[in-house]
């Protein structure tokens, strides 16, 4: 590894180990009986033994110029190792887990081995710590061969997939000693995030340094999906990761959001990591390899190039989306969230009016006023009706225009489903009898 980088670049290794270092005893030091403290001598362990390793082949002779031109695949090969390793001891944890579910006892009476702690050991270690890993490394290896252009210098490739596992090693060793955000897939604290956010930047420069440099005019779609999977991954773990230590000495720290809206952007940031994490880059990886190994071009390129398209503006979308949904939220007492720009007003009427909700999504021609019977209640229902409002009386659903249409909901009738009224469906149980 360290014969492969140039003598400025064993230089440049030094000075960012020597600062990982630093860091990592400023954490011990002031974490001292605290996990962060914990999570300080490790960083402080890895920074050494970086450092003790540069240092065992800073003399040895410098690569000459002929590796320029050949792929730069060792940081791709090594990354598929680790991916392996991760994958092994994640599988184990699991299986671990699944047995604690027959015989609880398999905790050994110790809190690091209990279900709640081991899980996201679990989890982490096969999507993080796996498909990160390998995500990384085929990254590295398909860029580098769609764009004929290799990577921009030896060092950064390298720091971005040893800094990516030691946050892995970080958030893992953190899960085992209790430290946790209690956010599904966001677990690891705050100095774990802040470190993953540096990795990650620099593994976006090299990927636009590469693209930059490219010997093929066309950007293949693998590219356009890795690209996709770093950017948006990026946005979603600084956003939800939006956070205040307790203290500088503590691993402890809060949300910026709070309630509802805490729960929204975790769960906004949840969705769209499975959506770019585990799908986005691996079509990526799918795009380059299927055809190579099945010695076939792609059925049809242009599709390929719509569905990405497409993915960037469903990213696109959902981002905006999950910014709207951090908006106050009300229940409607049926566990159904109702949220401000559902509705032109709200108005409470009586208990046996209670909220309207709206059914279906109709067009705008003009229909008749049915009126459904649904046992000794009478239901009344208008098909252009512009939102859902409160109902203070029967003649208020008369009165609107617009586009949606609506049930008043009574307490005697809680059993009638939404997606059950509409015109195709036939009279039932739960279906409005529309005459």
């Amino acid at each position: 590894m360290v014969a492969q980088l140039t003598k400025h670049e064993r230089q440049l290794a030094l000075i960012i180990l020597l600062a990982i270092s630093l860091f990592g005893l400023a954490m011990a030091v002031a974490g001292s009986g605290d996990p962060l403290g914990v999570h300080g001598a490790i960083v402080l362990l890895a920074g050494i033994a970086g450092t003790f390793g540069v240092i065992s082949g800073y003399y040895a002779p410098e690569p000459d110029d002929s590796r320029l031109d050949r792929y730069f695949d060792d940081p791709s090969r090594m990354g598929i190792v680790l991916a392996m390793v991760w994958l092994v001891a994640g599988l184990f944890v699991g299986d671990w887990i699944a047995w604690q579910l027959v015989n609880p006892n398999l905790t050994f009476d110790a809190a690091w081995s209990s279900f709640g702690r081991l899980r996201p050991v679990h989890t982490s270690g096969v999507i993080f710590g796996f498909g990160g890993n390998a995500l990384i490394a085929t990254s590295f290896y398909v860029l580098q061969r769609t764009s004929r252009a290799r990577l921009p210098d030896q060092l950064s490739p390298w720091f971005v997939l040893l800094g990516y596992n030691l946050f892995c090693v970080i958030a893992a060793t953190g899960y085992l000693m209790g430290v946790t955000q209690s956010k599904e897939y966001a677990e690891p604290e705050w100095y774990a995030d802040i470190w993953l956010v540096i990795v990650w930047v620099t593994y976006f420069i090299i990927y636009l340094r590469t693209l930059a440099r490219r010997k093929e005019p066309h950007i293949y779609v693998s590219n356009w999906y890795y690209m996709a999977f770093i950017l948006v991954v990026a946005i979603l773990h600084i956003v939800n990761n939006l956070a205040v230590p307790v203290s500088i000495g503590h691993a402890k720290s809060y949300s910026a959001f709070s309630g509802v809206q805490d729960a929204m952007t975790q769960w906004w940031y949840g969705h769209n990591a499975v959506a770019f994490f585990l799908t986005a880059g691996f079509l990526g990886m799918m795009y380059y390899y299927l055809p190579v190994r099945a010695g076939r071009p792609i059925f049809s390129y242009r599709l390929s190039i719509i569905s990405g398209r497409q993915r960037a503006a469903d990213a696109e979308w959902r981002l905006v989306q999950g910014a709207r949904r951090r908006d106050p939220a009300l229940h409607d007492g049926r566990g159904r969230v109702l949220r401000p720009g559902h509705f032109r007003r709200l108005v409470h009427g009586h208990s046996h009016r209670q909220l309207a909700v709206a059914l279906y999504r109709l067009d705008r021609r003009p229909r008749a006023r049915w009126r459904a019977r649904l046992g000794r209640n009478d239901h009344f229902r208008r098909d252009l009706c512009i939102s859902a409002v409160a109902l203070e009386a029967r003649t208020d659903v008369f009165g609107q225009a617009g586009g949606s249409a609506l049930l008043a909901r009574t307490c005697g009738n809680g059993h009638l489903r939404l997606r059950d009224v509409e015109f195709r469906h036939h009279p039932g149980a739960d279906v409005a009898d529309l005459q």
